[in-house]
């Protein structure tokens, strides 16, 4: 398993980036991951990443910055929250560049964030 990916259908908001609000990010959300995480990856996967998917608009770009989840004895969770773009010509998902599942889509099919 390279990644674990999960759609959500509320907007983000980019200008609560700092405090507690962290882009309006439901903390229930953080804690389905963090599950999500402890099931689905074995101890052999060295980068264990999630992906919180949002409809993209106007002023959400990729989170630069992953949000890390502490796992004794094991590498950390990453969770990514990243857009969507919803395009009847061109539908794309907006990976971080810093994410690994970006860097095996460019590697293996020469996509592009």
């Amino acid at each position: 398993m390279i990644a674990v990916l999960d759609t959500k259908w509320k907007l983000l908001d980019p200008t609560l980036a700092n405090g507690s609000d962290q882009y309006a990010l439901q903390q229930s959300d953080f804690y389905q991951m963090f599950a999500y995480g402890h099931h689905y990856f074995d101890q052999q996967i060295t980068v264990r990443e999630m992906f919180l998917v949002y409809p993209a608009h106007a002023n959400f770009a990729p989170i630069a910055q992953h949000f890390a989840f502490p796992t004794p004895g094991k590498q950390p969770l990453r969770l990514w929250g990243v857009p969507f773009v919803i395009d009847k010509v061109n539908p794309r998902l907006a990976l971080p560049e810093a994410s690994r599942l970006y860097q095996a889509c460019t590697k293996s099919y020469g996509f592009e964030g």
